[in-house]
């Protein structure tokens, strides 16, 4: 596990460890303390949006264009007789990583609202929300970092991500109308996203190796 959190981190920059994992978590804090005593639902719906729209733009510092037809981003990996393992244990650090941020932010946006007099969260009527939140976050990350390693540039990481963020908006409608079965539904979507997010790119490496892909 800890060669694949080495191998995670030789992708990302000084830039984009900054920005994920210090500026998103201090502005998710800033928005909770903000928004979380005049409307709880807003500022979860806020910090869901922020985060997913954040780990999208900047994953185009990290792995972005990792699948771009006729790229040269899996040269060196390929040189490597490691290449593959490396290549598949960045992606599934970068993934757990991804969920577990959300899941640690949405945490201490919890325990803020609690210490500023949120008892729902204390007795759990907002855990289902939370975690319902934390899904849908999560997979439309999954989803759209599937299609926009596939393209090089920044503008494609923007246009979909705010894509993605129309999206969501509808997915926290479905969640306000019925969160459990939205938490059952997102569940197996994070579940499914999770292992073609990860297979897609590994089959472009696979091609690339018999120049399948160009």
């Amino acid at each position: 596990m800890r060669k694949w959190i080495q191998s995670y981190l030789v992708f990302t920059t000084g830039l984009w460890r900054i920005v994920v994992f210090l500026l998103l978590p201090v502005v998710c804090v800033t928005m909770q303390m903000l928004l979380g005593s005049v409307d709880f639902t807003m500022s979860s719906c806020v910090i869901a949006v922020v985060g997913m729209l954040v780990e999208v733009v900047m994953d185009n510092w990290s792995f972005g264009g990792l699948a771009t037809k006729n790229g040269n981003q899996l040269e060196y990996l390929k040189s490597s007789a490691r290449g593959r393992k490396v290549m598949q244990g960045a992606l599934f650090v970068s993934e757990v990583r991804q969920f577990l941020w959300s899941v640690g932010i949405f945490l201490l946006c919890g325990i803020i609202s609690w210490c500023r007099g949120g008892s729902e969260i204390v007795c759990g009527e907002r855990v289902p929300f939370y975690l319902a939140m934390i899904f849908l976050e999560y997979f439309f990350i999954q989803l759209a970092l599937t299609i926009t390693r596939f393209f090089d540039g920044l503008w494609i990481s923007m246009g979909v991500s705010y894509i993605a963020f129309f999206l969501m908006m509808g997915g926290i409608y479905l969640i306000v109308r019925n969160t459990a079965l939205m938490i059952a539904l997102l569940l197996t979507l994070c579940a499914a996203i999770s292992v073609i997010g990860v297979k897609t790119v590994m089959g472009r490496m696979e091609e690339s190796y018999y120049d399948k892909a160009d």
